[in-house]
């Protein structure tokens, strides 16, 4: 089976908890997910021409459209056609002084690496039939290159759990104003950062970002975003404990 992994970060500047998160989708449902998922938004008054969805966008004007992007979501996790995978770091815990050589962005690399690393051990099918991922990472400016990514997380796998023959097949960037999983990846992961930052008690905040983050709560049984949750294969959140 081949699977594709849409991935990107949230708060990685500036704020208390930074959080990275992936979805993941067989690649032969791809099309047809961001099919149903233009749809959605498209059936309740957001075109895909009208531009990018993203949590930094969400308004009461387009409420309803961000409400049916997150039933959606649910709906293609409850029949296991996507899922859905994060991790939240304690961004004061980051020394990147010690340890990525004063680099941020190789601190974020890393990151990304225990993501990807955590994604495939849970996803590495029982039974040993082979999984081949391609990964898309939401574009940035970096000097390390995707495929460097690709070779470490390949090196790793094999490493820390005999996972073995490179199942890591493709890391590539991709333009998130024209790759609709990316689009609902920020939204979901913008909800995380969004609680576990206590943005949600801030003066002043949107109302309809509450109203989303409410709605994803709700479907997920749980009064708060950004906690553990429990080993399983469709929603998962992991808070890593850093020395």
């Amino acid at each position: 089976m081949d699977a594709e992994i849409y991935a990107d970060e949230s708060s990685q500047n500036g704020h208390h908890f930074m959080v990275l998160s992936a979805i993941l989708v067989r690649k032969n449902d791809r099309f047809s997910i961001e099919t149903e998922f233009e749809q959605a938004r498209g059936n309740n008054g957001l075109h895909p021409t009208n531009g990018e969805m993203k949590w930094t966008k969400i308004s009461p004007a387009k409420i309803a459209a961000y409400e049916a992007i997150v039933d959606k979501f649910f709906e293609l996790m409850a029949s296991d056609h996507l899922r859905f995978h994060s991790i939240v770091i304690d961004s004061r815990r980051l020394n990147h002084a010690q340890y990525n050589g004063s680099d941020p962005d190789v601190g974020y690399s890393k990151m990304l690496y225990q993501l990807l690393m955590s994604i495939v051990r849970k996803t590495t099918s029982k039974d040993g039939s082979p999984i081949q991922y391609y990964v898309h990472l939401d574009d940035r400016t970096t000097k390390q290159t995707p495929d460097d990514l690709r070779v470490v997380v390949n090196n790793g796998l094999q490493y820390r759990w005999g996972i073995a023959g490179g199942p890591v097949r493709r890391v590539t960037f991709a333009d998130s104003k024209k790759t609709t999983l990316l689009q609902v990846n920020d939204i979901i992961l913008g909800a995380i950062a969004f609680h576990k930052n206590g943005r949600d008690s801030k003066e002043g905040v949107s109302p309809a970002k509450l109203a989303i983050a409410r709605r994803i709560c709700g479907h997920l049984g749980c009064d708060r975003l950004g906690l553990d949750t429990p080993p399983n294969r469709r929603f998962n959140v992991w808070c890593m404990r850093l020395r």
